[in-house]
């Protein structure tokens, strides 16, 4: 069975301060897509809920989500951390947007979303995220997949301290950028993907340049398509995910 593909995937930051940031604009999705949800946050927020809504509304029932591994906080400054989200089997739509709830109000806030089309996508192997405060900048290995065609996708959030283009570079461990948020004035970080079809441990390993990254914190998860058919609609729209440090 081939690898999940990407799908739909943005990247959204907050531009003032505020406790929830949603994408703002809808996206078509595919029923039955697994969606990955990553976000950065700083000022000691936490991630309360994710929430979405497939029409766009907010007034419709949406999917659930749950985190994948515990969050990780920026060994150098601990009100940062970084923190990823899944659902899986989830409801498509014509206009789906979707909601980072916060603790408390922030001006420092980056959510990505990514979404993975296949057969009955599911997370294969999802290690704990990493902090690493030298370059080049690693994941944790994803431990050995369970079948050979896997999609693997990267989210990262980089420590920046001056003016510049925050670049991220995934080449060497052949990863491909899906999207960034670039400038260190905001909160910056990015996504990646890497299609393998071979089972094994696979680890990410990418560079930082433009804007003086001095830490990184990086998730690496492998998704595979089991041959579930898609997903319908949720009874609940918000989880309560109690995830923060």
């Amino acid at each position: 069975m081939a690898a999940p593909s990407v799908g739909q995937h943005t990247a959204t930051k907050l531009s003032s301060s505020a406790s929830s940031l949603t994408t703002p604009t809808g996206l078509t999705t595919t029923p039955g897509s697994c969606f990955l949800v990553g976000v950065i946050s700083f000022d000691s927020r936490t991630v309360s809920s994710i929430t979405d809504s497939p029409d766009g509304t907010f007034t419709d029932t949406g999917n659930t989500y749950a985190p994948i591994q515990s969050p990780v906080q920026y060994t150098n400054d601990t009100t940062g951390r970084v923190s990823l989200f899944k659902c899986e089997g989830g409801t498509g739509g014509a206009a789906h947007k979707w909601r980072t709830n916060l603790s408390g109000a922030t001006p420092a806030c980056t959510m990505f979303v990514i979404e993975c089309t296949g057969s009955g996508v599911v997370v294969d192997v999802a290690p704990a995220g990493l902090y690493d405060n030298t370059t080049p900048y690693s994941s944790n290995a994803s431990g050995t997949t369970s079948v050979a065609d896997t999609l693997l996708i990267a989210v990262v959030g980089t420590y920046t301290t001056s003016a510049g283009t925050d670049v991220i570079d995934g080449s060497a461990s052949s990863f491909t950028l899906l999207d960034a948020q670039t400038d260190p004035n905001d909160v910056t970080g990015g996504t990646l993907q890497r299609t393998v079809s071979s089972t094994g441990s696979y680890t990410l390993s990418f560079t930082s340049a433009g804007a003086t990254t001095t830490a990184a914190i990086s998730f690496i998860v492998a998704l595979k398509n089991t041959g579930g058919g898609g997903g319908g609609s949720l009874p609940t729209r918000k989880a309560l995910l109690g995830v923060g440090l």
